[in-house]
């Protein structure tokens, strides 16, 4: 070993590991501030429905209750996730609050008050009345002429597209003649095969807090693996300049992925923290957790072609992701699964086609390692079958 590195070779300390080990480290569900408001979602007990009328009222006259904030209320302009990707390009298909709500859980009202039980107790005092509507939760029924539309509209790169269907994002990427390279193929596999959508459970739960200060700054605390990606998107939906928000980075109980980008909870405690000029806490229950945040659930299609010594002449993938009601990372994710994949394993002909539906099924965020493992983890399988089975070279995925 080289002499003289401040780091190779050496143990270093974790930063955090005094504060983990004494029970110390400060974490989003620790901070508490004077004053400080309770914040709590009404959500929709409908995959998909439209919001006839709503009357906040008598939650409003409820004493403890500071705010009540509904579709009205908030910017009536969609947004999308500014953090990861192309801005300019994002598909904006989501607004802090929903008029018309796209699976169940969807966000219709959110109540501020002085605690959590005087925020249940105004939930239970809105009366909404739904129009429900035709809903749609596999991507095979989603791709079905005539099937219900999740989206009647939504905004990409300054103009509003109006959908002829569910597809809400598409990826193509070839290299070479993948059928040519079939035919010189000895020895194809191919199936089709569908991944599940498990929920990443982090230990501590969704929470953000937001402050208003006395310089007129906005100061947030989040379970956020992104302040940059944070501050960023509250100043764009909220029309404030950056030097107005402060995102504070923070120790993070589990991620998992799911906190990777902003959420729908951080606007809206920003927007609540604004209108009341009081400290805000919004924290999700275990059940909202599990219902705002799971993986990406795919179809795939796999084909895959050797020569007898082993040699990846030729491969074929397209696939089918489930997005949810909105996107949140379905056109990053659908885009980067192609390069993510010939990456790893390289042959002279290469096709991709994926795509990314609109279904009324629960909230979709990313779980470890994007989606690459989807194709990936096939392409590892049918490597590792044929080397078994024609007793070819088993290190495929190395080769150049």
């Amino acid at each position: 070993m080289e002499k003289g590195l401040s780091v190779v070779g050496k143990d270093v300390p974790k930063i955090e590991a005094v504060g983990k080990a004494t029970g110390t480290l400060r974490y989003t569900s620790d901070i508490f501030f004077p004053n400080m408001l309770y914040a709590k979602i009404l959500r929709s007990p409908y995959a998909h429905a439209r919001v006839k009328r709503i009357d906040t009222s008598k939650a409003q006259k409820l004493q403890g209750v500071k705010s009540v904030l509904t579709f009205k209320d908030v910017p009536q302009e969609p947004y999308g996730l500014d953090d990861l990707g192309d801005p300019a390009n994002a598909i904006r298909d989501k607004h802090i609050l929903e008029e018309t709500a796209r699976y169940v859980g969807d966000r219709i009202a959110v109540v501020a008050a002085n605690d959590i039980e005087t925020c249940q107790k105004a939930l239970e005092m809105i009366d909404v009345e739904y129009e429900e509507l035709p809903a749609v939760f596999e991507v095979g029924e989603a791709l079905k002429s005539g099937a219900p539309r999740v989206h009647d509209y939504y905004v990409m790169g300054g103009r509003r597209i109006e959908p002829r269907n569910n597809i809400a994002t598409v990826t193509n990427h070839g290299e070479g003649d993948v059928e040519k390279g079939f035919r010189d193929s000895e020895y194809i596999f191919e199936g089709e095969y569908r991944t599940s959508s498990p929920q990443q459970v982090p230990l501590e739960r969704t929470v953000v807090v937001c402050r208003p200060e006395a310089d007129g700054r906005l100061s947030v605390w989040s379970t956020n693996q992104s302040i940059h990606g944070l501050r960023y998107t509250i100043c764009n939906l909220l029309g404030l300049p950056f030097s107005k928000v402060r995102a504070n980075r923070i120790f993070i109980g589990g991620a998992f992925g799911s906190y990777i980008h902003t959420r729908f909870d951080e606007p809206m405690c920003a927007l609540l923290a604004l209108k009341t000029r009081l400290p805000v806490k919004l924290q999700l229950s275990r059940a909202e957790v599990f219902t705002s945040a799971r993986r990406y659930p795919a179809i795939l299609k796999v084909k895959m072609g050797f020569k007898r010594d082993g040699t990846l002449v030729s491969q074929k993938y397209d696939v089918t992701y489930n997005i949810g009601g909105y996107d949140v990372l379905g056109a990053w994710v659908v885009s980067a699964t192609t390069g993510w994949t010939y990456s790893m394993y390289r042959s002279p002909h290469f096709s991709y086609e994926g795509r990314g539906v609109y279904t009324n099924g629960r909230g979709i965020w990313c779980l470890r390692r994007g989606r690459r493992s989807s194709t990936t983890s096939r392409a590892a399988r049918w490597s590792t079958f044929s080397g078994r089975e024609r007793r070819l070279s088993a290190g495929l995925g190395e080769m150049e």
